[in-house]
């Protein structure tokens, strides 16, 4: 902690009163640029305490959406496809003389020529789930369960879907594990901040919502905000007069 107020007096009878304490830490700040007292300009005894600060946020950027390139096979005339690489530069003698660096650019272009022409390349975003707890050891173990996915479908063997299943199981509870151990840490650094504690724990059943009301109009919920507040200042006041007259009688 750091006292941020210089050490002159703040108050008309002399002495510093006044505080300003700061978590350098905590703050993220770089510099205090100015800290004076004014004299003039406040009603209170207190003199006012001007401080500037420069101060840094840290703001985690959520990458929301991606884009995916892909081509659809799905929808590709197989016989018009095979008619067209049979007519195509490749089947020539030509190409047979050419050198390997030069057939490759060939082969390339006009495979993605006549790819093109069947099942052009599309774009397609898709949100990125934020999962902070997915580290590397996940990520390999994910691949190698995706892998065998593919592997036993394409083979039907039972020993393959059994390796998948069980690399699944292995997955799920490594990743419960750490989501646990990730959500611990979290609630744990916001145990001191009741407002930061209860975002956090808002969020644990799911995305977190609006804490306001549902309405239309943005200015009519907040004068039934005032008017709400304004009833219940009048209930303790009258509360309040109500005990005094007995009190005095």
């Amino acid at each position: 902690m750091q006292q941020l107020v210089p050490l002159k007096p703040t108050h008309l009878s002399g002495g510093t009163l006044n505080l300003a304490l700061m978590d350098l830490e905590r703050c993220k700040t770089n510099k205090v640029t100015s800290a004076q007292i004014i004299e003039d300009g406040t009603t209170s005894d207190h003199h006012l305490v001007y401080i500037d600060l420069v101060l840094t946020s840290e703001i985690k950027q959520r990458e929301v959406l991606k884009m995916r390139t892909f081509r659809d096979y799905s929808k590709v005339d197989i016989e018009s496809l095979l008619e067209d690489l049979r007519a195509c530069k490749l089947a020539d003698p030509e190409f047979l003389e050419l050198d390997a660096d030069e057939a490759v650019k060939v082969f390339n272009e006009i495979l993605t020529e006549i790819l093109d022409k069947y099942c052009p390349l599309q774009q397609r975003s898709f949100k990125k789930r934020y999962m902070p707890w997915m580290d590397e050891e996940l990520r390999q173990l994910r691949r190698r369960r995706r892998w065998m996915e593919r592997k036993w479908r394409k083979s039907g063997r039972t020993k393959d879907h059994e390796m998948f299943k069980h690399l699944q199981y292995k997955f799920t509870k490594l990743e419960a594990e750490k989501r646990a151990a990730y959500t611990k840490s979290i609630l744990k650094k916001s145990a001191n901040c009741p407002k930061s504690l209860h975002v956090q724990i808002s969020r644990l059943p799911g995305k977190a919502g609006s804490s306001l009301p549902a309405s239309v109009n943005s200015q009519r919920l907040a004068d039934e905000f005032s008017d709400f507040f304004l009833s219940k200042v009048t209930n303790i006041q009258d509360k309040i007069e109500k005990k005094v007259k007995k009190m005095e009688d």
